[in-house]
């Protein structure tokens, strides 16, 4: 049996059908301003440093939950495209529907995904705040590095690089667990 998954937001079944003669599972929108509440809270990637991982943090083996799908609906940039030859897991909300069950799937509270969400942001106004220092200091330049007293902790240098070929800049301050960020 074939089966259609469309992820991110509800597409009228008609769209999956129309593309595919399938019927489609229609999965639940993004929860929270990241990815992260719709992530199960043991999933740590299937990836480490470019080793393949075969367990989550709950033990669970990686390839007892997989489950091969002919094919998921994704939404990017606003267009719906066939995303074909892949699995689904029960470890993202939008496919654990469609996987083997998982018995130590456990998914952050709404109240979990709000502190996450808030702890995002305050850390995001931080690295705001840190840029815009480094772009006053730096007058905008490309190509340019050097180190400010950091404007966030205030005890700590921030050291920086500013690429010369597309300006994005690579900072971290001194202190631990202040601002630090490649673009």
């Amino acid at each position: 049996m074939r089966r259609c998954v469309i992820a991110l937001e509800t597409v009228a079944p008609s769209t999956c059908e129309k593309w595919f003669s399938m019927k489609p599972t229609i999965i639940e929108p993004i929860r929270g301003n990241s990815n992260w509440g719709n992530w199960c809270k043991h999933y740590s990637g299937l990836f480490d440093r470019m080793e393949k991982k075969t367990h989550c943090d709950a033990g669970v083996e990686f390839e007892s939950v997989r489950t091969p799908v002919d094919f998921i609906l994704k939404r990017q940039r606003g267009d719906t495209y066939p995303y074909p030859h892949t699995e689904a897991w029960p470890c993202f909300l939008g496919q654990n529907k469609l996987a083997k069950p998982c018995p130590k799937c456990e998914f952050p509270t709404d109240e979990e995904i709000k502190a996450h969400d808030a702890e995002n942001t305050a850390y995001c106004n931080r690295m705001l705040s840190a840029r815009i220092a480094i772009v006053s200091a730096t007058g905008g330049k490309h190509g340019v590095a050097g180190s400010i007293a950091c404007p966030v902790c205030k005890t700590g240098m921030l050291k920086y690089s500013v690429s010369g070929y597309n300006g994005h800049i690579h900072a971290a301050c001194s202190t631990d667990g202040c601002v630090r960020w490649m673009e």
